[in-house]
């Protein structure tokens, strides 16, 4: 991470390292990314619309287990979707290889409801969608919540699903709360 003049830039290694506990190895799953690239030069890459689209999801999902989600992610997506002319046979396809189907349902919802994007499909899970919002929300706009330091820490103490985390951060333990107040 480089900071200067109140400017942040970080530079990834990986385009995933997480671990989300569903036993995808999101690290190799991702290295056919590079296989996808349009317009390839010697000095840069672009991925096409449909793997941008599965790594957006794929970092969304990667934020909410680690330091927190906000909505300029979902807007970046909403904007993705309306601006482009997208495969999305190919985008659910990926999405079933890496496991995020139910979040990516959920997350195009939220585009559908919030800024009016609508997705060719999604089923929303609303117990899902309600805890998703909020916790989107709360986030603010990059996802720079008050407790978001702590998301990671609170993640390591639930090894549950996404869903797991998110509802223990939305009712906290009391323990956890303390610690957080001071």
């Amino acid at each position: 991470k480089y900071i200067r003049n109140k400017s942040c830039v970080e530079l990834h290694e990986d385009l995933t390292s997480k671990d989300f506990g569903n036993n995808v190895d999101y690290k190799e799953e991702m290295q056919k990314i590079f296989d996808n690239i349009k317009n390839p030069d010697e000095f840069s890459q672009e991925l096409t619309d449909e793997f941008h689209l599965v790594y957006m999801i794929l970092h969304i999902a990667s934020h909410l287990v680690g330091r927190g989600c906000g909505v300029r992610q979902l807007m970046d997506i909403a904007l993705l979707l309306k601006k482009t002319d997208i495969d999305m046979d190919i985008v659910w396809r990926e999405l079933e290889s890496l496991k995020l189907t139910r979040l990516a349902h959920n997350i195009f919802y939220l585009c559908n409801v919030w800024f009016g994007v609508k997705c060719d499909e999604y089923v929303a899970d609303s117990k899902l969608y309600e805890t998703l919002s909020d916790y989107i929300i709360l986030g603010g706009v990059f996802g720079d919540g008050e407790d978001r330091e702590n998301n990671g820490t609170l993640r390591e103490s639930y090894r549950k699903s996404t869903l797991g985390f998110l509802f223990a951060r939305a009712f906290p333990p009391i323990a956890y709360m303390r610690a957080s107040i001071g």
